[in-house]
């Protein structure tokens, strides 16, 4: 789903489109990225903190033809992916599929906009 174009580049200036959603990503929008709610696809998406309620693990997400293209271990560093942290992501992406996280982050945004409005 991510990058829409052959060559894997978002532009005809042969640029990457890189989404930064560490603080916005796995569904604290509604969505499970902010980039779903616009009219673009990403080649390279990162992510963190959301991933797995803030314990140390973080990702890079790309269509396997790019990420082929980087030297292993190139694109990684900071967060390794503990044993520990990694099953914090696991249980993570399973709360939020069972008690539909997303569903409530868009009727609390939607509550919040109505306040707003109000005021």
């Amino acid at each position: 789903m991510v990058g829409k174009y052959a060559e894997g580049q978002n532009s005809d200036r042969g640029i990457f489109m890189i989404f930064y959603e560490v603080q916005s990503g796995f569904r604290r929008t509604g969505k499970w990225f902010a980039y779903e709610h616009y009219d673009c696809v990403p080649d390279i998406i990162t992510v963190a903190k959301g991933i797995a309620s803030s314990m140390p693990l973080s990702g890079v997400f790309s269509r396997l033809g790019l990420m082929k293209k980087w030297q292993v271990g190139s694109h990684g560093g900071t967060y390794g992916g503990n044993p520990v942290a990694c099953a914090a992501g696991v249980a993570t992406i399973q709360a939020m599929r069972d008690d539909d996280m997303p569903g409530n982050a868009s009727q609390r945004g939607i509550q919040l906009m109505t306040g707003l409005r109000k005021l």
